[in-house]
């Protein structure tokens, strides 16, 4: 292996800032990028940091594990640039909720209180688009392990939270680079390479990029790993065509029903009786035909209310014959909410958001959701589930109208909306409503399912070593989600 002449070599190439200006270059809070909307939009809720050596990860991509064969410098000190980035893409046709991104690293064993950032570029051409700033993202770095192929140095495992719903487009041409960079004066910092005995043909998407400023002679733009040769006086410097490791957390998602647009009229949805304007409103959505069950992956609702937006919460219902049935879940307080601009009887609109709620519901059967407000000690407060807009040929009511319970009649029972609405007519709800799509596998499985191979042989080079070793203890005692 050629890590030592890389770790040598390579400390002609890196970048630079230092956290301060990299902080003041970038913004404290992330970048969006094209239509990205992330869990911290409207209410600019920050996520919890993550353990990286327990965290979950429902794996949605999957570029490999470290091969240890080749690792390139990534960080910036105020003396020193040199950048390493790799890409991916989006799954097209569906939205795609992209949690997080773990990755190994190895840093030095000197290094005080390492710190990585992540930097996300969208492609231009083939390459990291420069013209753009990029999303960044602390990076949360678990406990190092020490590198069987690289002395002096420990393997950490790093997870970046994105937190990214985004949408891929049907040509399938979203592609974002990721760019992971280490922000001590102390600048080893070295992003391990992936496709197990540098097979160049596993290759996923573009092959790594990067770009070293400070270098003899500069590398002042993206550039591709394998035409790396920071001193031509060195024999056999050049570099490889390789990808680096990283997995992608999250889930891919379908979109079942599209009730977004709303009405400035509805039914209340306030869970407070003995009070006016106060009731519970429910409306149904039926699951694809099919066998077994499948994750709720989104919701949105539309609401006007003056009540806090913080505790508007949600229920799940069983079916019983058009109507809401059993309780089947509390979907719990609301993961964001966002103002919409709009107001209904001087309360303002809002879209609330329930995500990846861990709920699944059976294929072909229907189900009733109803979001409520919880009041505070203010008589004066109300909320109302906005009404979907009617429209034309058929279309205004999906499998049945939405349905109410009044909570100051004598004996509340589920009702028709047309039966308190003016001339009785019938409505359903606005929300929208995505489902996992359980057809979706965005993992890339390493070596081919019809070799056979010795269960030793982790990277399925051929031969038992060191490198399976320490794969081994990459993976000892964790767990894997289906």
């Amino acid at each position: 292996m050629n890590i030592s002449k890389l770790f040598a070599a390579a400390s002609a190439v890196t970048m630079l800032c230092g956290v301060a200006s990299a902080q003041n270059v970038y913004g404290a809070d992330s970048i969006e990028l094209g239509e990205l909307v992330g869990r911290t939009d409207g209410t600019q809720v920050l996520a919890p940091e993550t353990d990286p050596d327990t965290a979950e990860c429902n794996v949605i991509w999957q570029n490999g594990d470290p091969d240890n064969a080749y690792a390139v410098r990534s960080a910036e000190s105020p003396a020193h640039q040199w950048y390493a980035a790799d890409d991916f893409i989006l799954h097209p046709c569906r939205w795609n909720y992209i949690e997080a991104v773990e990755m190994y690293f190895a840093i030095g064993q000197d290094v005080v209180d390492p710190i990585i950032d992540l930097r996300v570029y969208p492609d231009c051409d083939g390459k990291p688009d420069k013209t753009q700033q990029p999303a960044v993202y602390s990076g949360y770095i678990g406990v190092g392990v020490p590198s069987v192929a690289f002395s002096g140095y420990n393997v950490h495992k790093v997870r970046f939270v994105l937190d990214w719903w985004v949408f891929g487009n049907e040509d399938g041409c979203d592609r974002y680079w990721l760019n992971p960079v280490g922000l001590t004066t102390n600048t080893k910092y070295f992003w391990i390479s992936t496709n197990v005995g540098l097979n160049a043909e596993r290759v996923q998407g573009v092959q790594s990029h990067f770009k070293a400023p400070t270098t003899v002679p500069p590398y002042l733009d993206w550039t591709p790993y394998e035409e790396y040769c920071p001193n031509p006086a060195f024999p056999d410097c050049q570099g490889a065509c390789i990808d680096f490791n990283f997995r992608i957390c999250g889930k891919i998602c379908a979109l079942l029903k599209d009730q977004g647009t709303y009405d400035l009229n509805g039914a209340a949805a306030t869970k407070f009786p003995n009070v006016n304007d106060t009731g519970m409103s429910a409306d149904n959505f039926q699951v694809a035909p099919g066998l077994g069950s499948v994750e709720i992956c989104r919701i949105e609702a539309y609401l006007a209310t003056n009540c806090n937006p913080d505790l508007v919460y949600g229920l799940l219902f069983e079916n019983f014959c058009d109507k809401p049935g059993n309780d089947l879940a509390n979907l719990g307080f609301v993961d964001f909410w966002e103002a919409t601009g709009d107001s209904f009887d001087g309360l303002p609109v809002y879209k609330f958001v329930w995500f990846c709620t861990g709920e699944r519901v059976s294929k072909g059967r229907n189900y009733w959701f109803a979001p409520l407000a919880s009041r505070g000690v203010n008589i004066n407060e109300r909320s109302v589930w906005l009404f979907r807009q009617r429209e034309e040929m058929c279309k205004d009511i999906w499998i049945t109208e939405g349905c109410y319970m009044n909570w100051n009649d004598i004996d509340p029972v589920w009702a028709n909306v047309s039966d308190y609405t003016p001339l009785n007519t019938p409505f359903d709800f606005a929300f929208k409503i995505w489902l996992v799509d359980d057809t979706a596998d965005g993992s890339v499985p390493q070596g081919d399912p019809g070799d056979t191979f010795d269960a030793a042989d982790i990277d399925r080079d051929g031969t038992v070593g060191l490198n399976d070793l320490q794969l081994l203890l990459f993976r000892f005692g964790t767990t894997t989600t289906p």
